[in-house]
């Protein structure tokens, strides 16, 4: 060190210069004691983790280190796109930290700061990363199923799907999505009342037998003259339907007074059929049996068609044989006829009894007895038309039963209990003419009122129970 006091020994030199040189050689020691110091101290070592290691995958992030000696714990700070997240403190023992909070495309640093008991030591930060989605899986099949309802061959495939997947998705089962897939299915037999499902119900492999009417709300329906409530077989709501009578006789006494279509199922007939109920005419109680009013309907038919029935029952139509016949075993033997020709005037004439054969016998007209008129509400006497035809079979185009040389079914263009010689006096049954058709034995007569030349312009024919 230099020696200021002896270089100026010899020299003359003022007092303000002296204190001057003074303060001067004290800042020259300061700074000589100040370098001393800093060249002599040793120079400290970093704080920071040691061999760290970093580990990315697409969803999920780890770095793991070995912990400084001192360490009291750490910081951990993930840093998104240049935005750094919330830190989060990790406790003394941590040698790694792991994250979640990573998606594919964006580029991340994690940056761990160790503490020390004097406070943060040097944070380490790592390389700039992005994590991609995964894009080969191994070809092992052990299904999973996903929250969007897709199979999965494997977890692997399953994460390529989460990882490309712009909603979140999970895994919902192991196994395939279809819990129903190994499982075999029968057809269950369903007892009445019940159908099979078109689809199994919720959380059901098969389906099963439902109750048809399980859930329908129905209204009652409002049923008239001769009608009640009823659910049919198959149906879930009632409707109205006929009810159902022996003869028009029992329907009367059951309270029907309206003339109308009535169901009648007398004794030995299997199926019920709708019939025409006269409750007006001599006190009521009648089936109408046949009725001819317009040329609308053709009667002429083949025997099977007269003895199963046809024609309008609210117009023009036959009741057919069988049903005739049933009625007649139920007791409905009395007959009224009522007929109006050309010139509008009516007249009526009364069986007290009616009776036709089985169908073996082609159903004859084995009765027809006890005629009366005039009848009660008419007055004119249209005469006994049908006295002739007692014991004929029943015969039509394509069946003659008549017993005679004559072919009466064609000759005279309909169906009837004809009989040999001169067929018939009266045939309800024959084509129905106009007023100025006059051909003989061709239209719908009654002989005694008007003649075999004149069709009558309407003719009905009914029966009913006497008793």
């Amino acid at each position: 060190m230099l020696n200021y006091s002896s270089a100026i020994t010899n020299c003359t030199v003022s007092e303000a210069a002296l204190a001057e040189l003074a303060e001067l050689k004290a800042l020259v020691a300061e700074l000589s004691s100040l370098v001393e110091t800093i060249i002599g101290a040793p120079i400290p070592e970093p704080f920071e983790i040691i061999d760290p290691t970093l580990e990315v995958a697409w969803n999920v992030v780890t770095l793991t280190w070995t912990a400084p000696e001192g360490a009291i714990g750490y910081t951990a700070e993930l840093i998104a796109d240049g935005v750094a997240q919330p830190k989060v403190r990790l406790p003394p023992v941590a040698e790694s930290f792991t994250t979640t909070e990573i998606k594919p495309g964006v580029t991340y640093t994690i940056k761990i700061t160790p503490i020390k008991g004097d406070g943060p030591g040097d944070a380490y930060t790592t390389e700039p990363f992005i994590p991609t989605c995964p894009t080969f899986c191994t070809f092992e099949y052990d299904p999973v199923c996903g929250t969007d309802g897709v199979t999965y061959s494997n977890e692997c495939a399953f994460e390529i799907a989460l990882c490309n997947a712009e909603d979140a998705i999970e895994i919902a089962n192991t196994g395939t999505c279809d819990p129903c897939a190994d499982i075999q299915c029968g057809v269950p037999i369903c007892p009445e009342g019940f159908t099979l499902q078109d689809v199994p119900l919720p959380g059901e492999c098969c389906i099963g037998c439902v109750d048809v009417c399980e859930g329908i709300q129905c209204d009652p329906p409002v049923c008239g003259t001769g009608e009640t409530s009823v659910v049919l077989e198959g149906e879930c709501c009632p409707v109205c339907e006929l009810q159902i009578f022996s003869d028009c006789s029992e329907a009367m006494t059951g309270g029907m007074t309206v003339s109308g279509v009535y169901r009648l199922q007398p004794n030995g007939i299997a199926n019920p059929f709708d019939a025409f109920c006269d409750m007006e005419t001599d006190g009521g109680k009648w089936t109408v049996m046949l009725r001819r009013t317009n040329s609308t309907v053709s009667f002429l038919r083949g025997y099977d068609e007269y003895v199963e029935g046809f024609g309008d029952i609210n117009d023009a139509f036959w009741i057919g044989l069988d049903k005739l016949y049933s009625l007649n075993k139920q007791g409905n033997t009395e007959m009224v006829v009522v007929m109006t020709d050309q010139r509008d005037t009516t007249g009526a004439v009364k069986y007290r009894n009616f009776r036709i054969g089985a169908a073996a016998a082609k159903y004859p007209l084995e009765v027809i007895a006890g005629f009366t008129e005039p009848v009660t509400g008419y007055t004119a006497t249209p005469g006994n038309g049908l006295f002739y035809n007692k014991g004929a079979a029943f015969s039509a185009p394509d069946q003659d039963n008549d017993r005679s040389t004559r072919d009466c079914a064609n000759e005279l263009y309909g169906a009837w209990w004809f009989k040999g010689g001169m067929c018939t006096r009266a045939n309800p049954l024959g084509e129905y003419l106009m007023q100025d058709d006059r051909r003989y034995e061709r239209g719908v007569f009654w002989a005694p009122f008007r003649g075999k030349q004149h069709s009558l312009k309407f003719l009905e024919m009914k029966v009913r129970n006497p008793s």
